[in-house]
């Protein structure tokens, strides 16, 4: 292909920071059975925002037994705050392998 010039190039190249490093690990470790993520990032990171929580909803689609939990940290975020969505992030994944033993046992005592 001839050279088209830096304009034509440009356009076609996609740079979104450090955010689309998130759901590419988020994916990796994913289909090696990891099932809750923890986003932590700094107040107002644009690129974590745009592309990191952008792309959860379709993550979601794809694991659906992956929870994923953004967390925005600043100087102001309250304590408690944080610490009640890690509790309800530890108490969902324990919900989760619960249910799912549960219909495993069920399963195999109706053979």
């Amino acid at each position: 292909m001839p050279y088209a010039g830096p304009c034509k190039r440009q356009r076609q190249h996609f740079d979104a920071g450090e955010g689309v490093l998130i759901p590419g690990e988020i994916i990796h470790h994913a289909r090696r059975g990891c099932k809750a993520f923890v986003i932590l990032q700094p107040f107002g990171c644009l690129p974590n925002h745009v592309v990191g929580r952008g792309i959860t909803k379709k993550l979601k689609e794809i694991f659906p037994d992956v929870q994923i939990l953004p967390l925005d940290y600043d100087p102001d975020v309250s304590f408690a705050n944080i610490e009640n969505r890690l509790q309800m992030l530890i108490m969902n994944n324990i919900s989760q392998d619960t249910a799912k033993e549960k219909g495993h046992n069920a399963s195999t005592a109706a053979v």
